[in-house]
């Protein structure tokens, strides 16, 4: 007798209730992401630790939150939050790991999905990916790279230039700078800073509580670095930018490495890539340079994904976080807003405020 013929058997035994429950837990199993999935240990809403079980809501565990009374699910606020079709999630993840850059027109035809989808799941995603967090330890290259500012897909405006930027050589205003930062052990920070030219106050704002008084830093005669070593007490290597290096050991070699990949991605692959989006696709090439060196496995980044439940307030709220950037961090307009919006765009206010991407 075969497994299935004798749980066919076994199954004629239970009563209707029990083959309801044994139905309902299948469906559950069923689920692709149901291995990577833990029990809250939070509420999604106020961050509270008095949970509760609380009934079931399309055959998953709802829990109750008794500080702000308010109930969940273990999908809330993640970046499977309210997908359709969340059997394809882990697939077109786990295609973005191991297959590397591809265009959403090859992810459309790969999943039979649309355009829009392919974009959304794209970016809900890469709004749960963690931006490295760990300290800089020893010698540790630092630089700022250079990315023209872009407003591309961005709808309404009345200028030919639709991708923003400008002709002008040089340092400007229509630069996008990212301050990338590596130590020699593997750490790895790409963060987008502001729109013209970087100042001391960025580095301090973006890796400042990272670096310690034992870090070496190496760099070219940028001022703002010079000046961010100068106040943090520590050790600063420098040489002129165009002998790329201050000798075999202080240099800047994977910084430019990680730039020269970083632009053929960004404007090769991905034709350009909307300086909305710009710090998602870093936080991707962050990732997926974790891959190479085994640091991460896609199984470990998809279960790191998955309990990150504000993923949802910020994609929701990107718009506002953009908004938000342009403003503070550069001399550019921001114009024509994105008019898209979703019925719980703000179910968690003080996370949608509280948390920018860029």
């Amino acid at each position: 007798m075969t497994i299935l013929e004798e749980i066919r058997d076994l199954a004629k035994q239970l009563t209707p209730q029990e083959r309801s429950l044994l139905m309902t837990e299948l469906k559950i199993q069923e689920s692709p992401f149901t291995d990577f999935l833990e029990e809250p240990d939070k509420c999604p809403h106020c961050s509270g630790n008095r949970i509760i079980k609380h009934s079931k809501f399309k055959d998953r565990q709802r829990y109750k939150c008794k500080t702000c009374g308010k109930t969940f699910t273990i999908l809330t606020g993640t970046p499977i939050h309210g997908l359709k079709k969340k059997e394809l999630w882990q697939e077109y993840y786990q295609s973005m790991l191991n297959d590397g850059y591809q265009s959403l027109a090859k992810m459309m035809k790969k999943f039979g999905i649309c355009n829009q989808t392919a974009f959304d799941w794209r970016h809900k995603t890469l709004a749960a990916l963690k931006q490295s967090v760990g300290k800089f330890e020893g010698i540790t290259e630092i630089d700022d790279l250079w990315t023209l500012y872009s407003q591309k897909g961005r709808k309404g405006l009345k200028y030919s230039r639709k991708r923003g930027g400008s002709k002008r050589r040089g340092d400007n205003n229509y630069q996008v700078k990212m301050l990338a930062t590596a130590d020699r052990k593997g750490t790895l920070d790409m963060s987008v800073t502001r729109i013209g030219r970087l100042k001391k106050s960025d580095i301090q704002r973006k890796i400042g509580n990272r670096i310690g008084r034992e870090t070496i830093l190496t760099s070219d005669k940028h001022k703002s670095i010079a000046a961010f070593a100068k106040d943090s007490k520590i050790e600063h290597i420098t040489f002129k930018a165009q002998k790329h290096k201050a000798d075999n050991e202080h240099h800047v070699q994977y910084i430019n490495n990680v730039a020269s990949r970083f632009d053929t991605i960004v404007n090769r692959i991905m034709k350009g890539v909307s300086t909305k989006y710009l710090q998602n696709y870093s936080n991707w090439f962050v990732a997926l340079e974790g891959l190479k060196k085994n640091m991460n496995k896609p199984e470990k980044i998809i279960r790191q994904i998955l309990k990150q439940n504000h993923a949802w307030d910020l994609f929701t709220n990107f718009e506002e976080h953009y908004k938000t950037f342009i403003q503070t961090y550069s001399e550019r307009t921001y114009r024509c807003p994105v008019k898209r919006s979703w019925k719980s765009q703000n179910w968690n206010n003080s996370v949608a405020l509280g948390m920018a991407t860029i």
